[in-house]
């Protein structure tokens, strides 16, 4: 089996190597560090677009906790070096997940400690244009530890790109999405309620779609 290009994101200050790059041998499962960047403060969570050239990384931070709103940078990449393209604020708290839409053209970022969805355009150079729609969820569930309020976690966009849909881990939800391709829009189609205290994180389409 051929070596495989990985990319590895996680907690790390500013001045920290927070993003590697690792080739996988496939044969004996050995990781060998090829290269790594520093300046993006918490890349917890990546996201490689479909062209390869293309990464995108949260900066999971938090006001809520002293630290500055979250954001997403984007960066692009050639095998093991990054270069840093720019960062927009989520407008909200500890982005943890990332969603592109069928078309490459538009990015979700989930902010899990606000309870938030923010929308982004991709310009024609992977950079990322200037948040376009912020969506609030409100409400909270029976497990007080964890869903004093809503916490978007994860985001999912239909094959066909006419929908997106959000598990919402605060509010025991599944928050279905109508998505506009043209425009960048979302409006809300239906709230599925799932178990109370369940807490849905992260969802998969079916092999049928």
């Amino acid at each position: 089996m051929s070596k495989q290009l990985l990319y590895v994101g996680g907690y790390a200050a500013v001045g920290q190597p927070g993003l590697g790059a690792f080739w996988f041998d496939g044969a004996t499962g050995g990781l060998t560090p090829a290269g790594a960047h520093s300046g993006v403060l918490n890349p917890s969570y990546l996201l490689l677009h479909p062209n390869g050239r293309w990464l995108y990384a949260v900066s999971e931070t938090g006001a809520a906790s002293g630290d500055e709103p979250g954001g997403v940078w984007a960066l692009t990449v050639s095998e093991v070096s990054f270069t840093a393209l720019n960062r927009e604020s989520t407008a909200g708290d500890w982005p943890c997940h990332l969603a592109l839409d069928q078309s490459g053209r538009w990015l979700f970022a989930s902010n899990y400690g606000s309870g938030s969805v923010a929308v982004f355009p991709i310009k024609e150079d992977g950079s990322l244009g200037e948040r376009h729609t912020l969506l609030q969820h409100e409400g909270s569930g029976p497990n007080e530890a964890r869903q004093g309020g809503a916490h978007a976690h994860s985001a999912i966009v239909a094959a066909d790109n006419r929908f997106v849909i959000v598990a919402d881990l605060g509010i025991d939800s599944l928050m279905v999405y109508c998505f506009d391709a043209a425009s960048g829009a979302l409006s809300l189609h239906e709230q599925v309620r799932t178990a109370p205290g369940s807490g849905p994180r992260h969802m998969a389409w079916a092999a049928g779609g």
